[in-house]
């Protein structure tokens, strides 16, 4: 390549560099508005779920939250229902000191008042007494009416049981 190619090659090489920054800045920030805001109903979500707190649980989901999980009936129409029916499988399975570790979140998006994200989690139990360890991953969408977020819908994902 002579050295007048080389330098327009340079040249379109660092304009495309600049507008891909430009293009993905919006977007870093997004995903920083999400982390200050939206994250919040979710972090208390799950630590009132590892405190058996269903009160407080259910308060950060909107009263038309669907939750989908591997229990049966597999899809739960408000966070109450879902929680009531957790309890119970537990209860029937012998499952105990149940603690969630929340890891940070793996993707966030907002559009608008509408916002999505994934966050992995490890869950450790006791079943019958034997210690049992879960991975997997929550998924969240959430709604933000009138500077509120809260939860639309959540799925639980597991990965892999130890």
């Amino acid at each position: 390549m002579n050295d007048r190619r080389l330098g327009a090659f340079t040249a379109t090489l660092g304009a495309s560099a600049l507008a891909l920054a430009l293009t993905l800045a919006p977007t870093a920030a997004r995903a920083a508005a999400f982390t200050s805001a939206a994250e919040a109903p979710i972090r208390a979500a799950l630590d009132a779920l590892d405190a058996g707190d269903r009160k407080r649980f259910a308060r950060n989901f909107a009263a038309d939250a669907a939750i989908l999980d591997e229990i049966s009936p597999f899809r739960f129409d408000g966070a109450g229902a879902w929680f009531d029916r957790l309890t119970e499988v537990n209860r029937q399975n012998g499952i105990t000191h149940e603690h969630s570790h929340v890891g940070s979140l793996r993707s966030a998006s907002v559009e608008g008042d509408a916002a999505y994200a994934t966050v992995p989690t490890r869950i450790d139990y006791r079943q019958n007494g034997r210690a049992v360890v879960e991975d997997g991953t929550w998924t969240f969408v959430l709604r933000n009416v009138a500077g509120r977020w809260t939860i639309t819908g959540a799925s639980w994902a597991p990965s892999v049981t130890r």
